[in-house]
């Protein structure tokens, strides 16, 4: 499942891993894209005073909420997607007919309990499905959904509000561990894109086989890079374009088209995947789920996943074998690995052109180097603050070199 933001309708799209367009998201989408408007429950009081009916009446909306509740929507139809897999009875195609249980199993368990959310995340979810799920009935395509946060649940949510500890940056040998630790050639992969690449854990989709066009430039595959490395045996990096309906940008839309510097190495463990370990697919995607009933390419969160399961393995193997190593904390994220990416890429351009890691600004070079690689807005009001992560992060580069 992905979503894009269609230039020639000028809203949001939503299709089925085969490009296959989901109609009544994509219908949604027009609707609150277009009028700025959705459906909320209003209560109707009777001649005595008592509720005894509720109706649906439209109410204006922000083009932030607007934007918040197709992302959110977005991330509800992947996990549908996900969930398929494991049940004999809801389909991605067939969401709107899901029963309330489900999608409350959704709200509640998996994302308070599963990915952890805080109480501002786990409303937003709420409160765009309870906005699509009336829209669905208004129209007639669905029934009243009763979707809620449990109670205690809502606890939970709170509880899981808390600032991460954890030090974002991973040294070199931390970083290798987690490939070692790996089990498979895909899941070493997914770490190393992250690490060696800085990629998000979304953004592993967006690694296609067959060369495809944007507009009037056509960009070479990997399969055409395969080809590359036998043809140009001492070339040591190669380039491949990501495509930004397959990144992350502000309001749940697109990020930037960006290249992405492939080493040899990486990429020879790529085609190795390819050959040795993918499953035999008509999917242009690399990766790949493994799993025997779905050959479907991997989900958003599929890396994220496999670097969470890594750290379990590595906190429990901790101890005197790694007693002067870096921890491996149960704060510390996928995104870290490509923050690491991010701060050894700061650091190393800041020593090549005789600059204090804490004199660099958001005009210099170096900060527009980095966030262009990392495909970073270096305009808006955030970018200071970004410049100011990676400082601080070289700083704990240094410190931990010499620990």
């Amino acid at each position: 499942m992905y979503s894009y933001n269609s230039k020639t309708h000028g809203f949001k799209l939503y299709a089925d891993d085969s490009g296959i367009l989901l109609p009544l998201p994509s219908f949604y989408s027009e609707f609150v894209s277009t009028h700025h408007q959705d459906y909320h429950l209003v209560k109707n009081n009777g001649y005595d005073g008592a509720i005894n009916e509720y109706s649906l009446a439209l109410r204006d909306v922000s083009e932030n909420l607007v934007n918040t509740n197709l992302a959110k929507l977005g991330n509800f139809l992947e996990w549908v997607k996900e969930y398929s897999k494991k049940s004999q009875y809801v389909f991605l195609q067939m969401h709107h007919n899901i029963p309330d249980k489900i999608i409350n199993y959704y709200l509640n368990n998996h994302l308070i309990e599963v990915e952890g959310k805080g109480s501002h995340s786990s409303s937003q979810h709420l409160n765009a499905l309870i906005s699509y799920y009336n829209y669905l009935e208004f129209t007639g395509f669905s029934n009243r959904k009763n979707l809620y946060i449990a109670p205690n649940l809502k606890t939970i949510a709170r509880k899981n509000v808390k600032h991460r500890t954890a030090i974002k940056y991973l040294t070199p040998s931390v970083r290798h561990k987690f490939i070692r630790f790996a089990t498979s050639k895909r899941d070493a992969l997914l770490i190393r894109t992250a690490s060696e690449c800085g990629l998000r854990s979304m953004e592993n989709l967006g690694f296609l086989l067959k060369d495809f066009k944007i507009g009037k430039n056509k960009y070479k595959g990997l399969e055409s890079l395969f080809r590359e490395l036998d043809e140009n045996e001492d070339k040591l990096e190669f380039i491949y374009f990501l495509q930004g309906i397959y990144s992350k940008g502000s309001n749940g839309k697109g990020g930037k088209s960006r290249k992405i510097f492939l080493s040899r190495s990486i990429l020879e463990a790529m085609r190795d995947y390819w050959i040795e370990e993918r499953p035999v697919s008509h999917s242009n995607h690399l990766f790949l789920n493994d799993a025997n009933n779905n050959k479907g390419s991997i989900s958003k969160s599929r890396a994220s996943i496999i670097f969470n399961k890594i750290r379990k393995r590595i906190r429990e193997a901790q101890g005197a074998l790694y007693l002067h190593e870096q921890e491996v904390e149960s704060d510390h994220t996928y995104h870290c690995l490509r923050h690491s990416f991010g701060t050894d890429l700061f650091y190393d351009l800041a020593e090549e052109n005789r600059i204090l890691v804490d004199d660099v600004t958001t005009t210099s070079q170096v900060y527009l180097t980095v966030a262009a690689t990392l495909g970073h807005s270096v305009t808006g009001r955030f970018a200071p603050e970004t410049t100011k992560k990676y400082i601080r992060s070289c700083n704990y580069k240094k410190l931990l070199a010499e620990s």
